[in-house]
């Protein structure tokens, strides 16, 4: 995700695109083409759903003028 949000044309489908080149093979790792956009991470607890939508402006942290960074 973060090499997404370094890319300046990134989209929520080139995200969505290289997570299922990466993970695609994993067990734990599936896809619902009902939704597009979407994965499915299967947690110990059970599979759960995440949407791709936004999720690289909600990534992005950008500081603000007089913001402090602790070094």
């Amino acid at each position: 995700m973060d090499s997404q949000c370094k890319f300046p044309r990134a989209t929520d489908s080139t995200l969505h695109t290289q997570l299922l080149d990466a993970l695609n093979s994993k067990s734990h790792f599936g896809t619902n083409p009902r939704v597009p956009g979407s994965f499915i991470v299967k947690h110990y607890a059970g599979a759960v759903q995440y949407d791709t939508t936004g999720l690289l402006d909600k990534n992005k942290d950008t500081l603000g003028p007089g913001a402090c960074v602790v070094r």
